[in-house]
């Protein structure tokens, strides 16, 4: 009696095991919905560069380097556009922004002074430098001085290897910044 009652209850087991997929794969499936409606276009860009402009900032006089300084804050500047990106700063002369580093002469003859302009840049932002060959105070940068600040991930710059970067127009069209 127990091997009757042991091969009936392997019996019932094999035939559950020889069902279960059947059971489980024969669920019938519902119809198909009808197609969503399309969503509006966004608008143009590259989430992978930002783009600033910024001006009235306060300057000052570092006597230890002799040269006018400025720190901007720019949360767009991370650790991964610092560690492998790239930060492009471009000055505004006369409507046209020029990439820094930027020199020039001032004057002409005996009183001519060479000036230039530089950045640096760091997590959160960048220190612009404004310097003059005769190493003193008088050449004062104005305030309404505008800066174009561009922040970008190594993969953006990789995507577009052969923009001129000294060209803010070519960067500007390349890299779909709006103004």
């Amino acid at each position: 009696m127990k091997t009757t009652k042991l091969k009936i209850g392997a019996l019932l087991l094999a035939i559950a095991v020889a069902l279960t997929p059947v059971l489980l794969t024969n669920c019938a499936k519902g119809d198909t919905g009808p197609a969503g409606t399309n969503g509006t276009n966004g608008t143009n860009g590259n989430a992978n560069v930002k783009s600033g402009t910024f001006q009235n900032m306060t300057w000052t006089f570092n006597n230890a380097t002799l040269r006018w300084e400025s720190v901007v804050s720019y949360s767009a500047i991370t650790q991964e556009v610092v560690t492998s990106g790239a930060v492009l700063v471009y000055i505004d002369i006369n409507g046209y922004y020029v990439q820094l580093p930027y020199s020039y002469v001032l004057g002409t003859g005996v009183n001519a002074v060479i000036v230039w302009w530089e950045a640096e840049h760091f997590v959160g932002g960048v220190r612009l430098k404004l310097h003059n060959s005769d190493l003193d105070n008088l050449v004062v940068p104005q305030s309404t001085a505008k800066f174009k600040i561009v922040a970008m991930t190594a993969s953006a710059r990789a995507a577009h290897p052969d923009v001129d970067t000294k060209n803010y127009q070519e960067v500007k069209t390349s890299y779909g910044i709006s103004e």
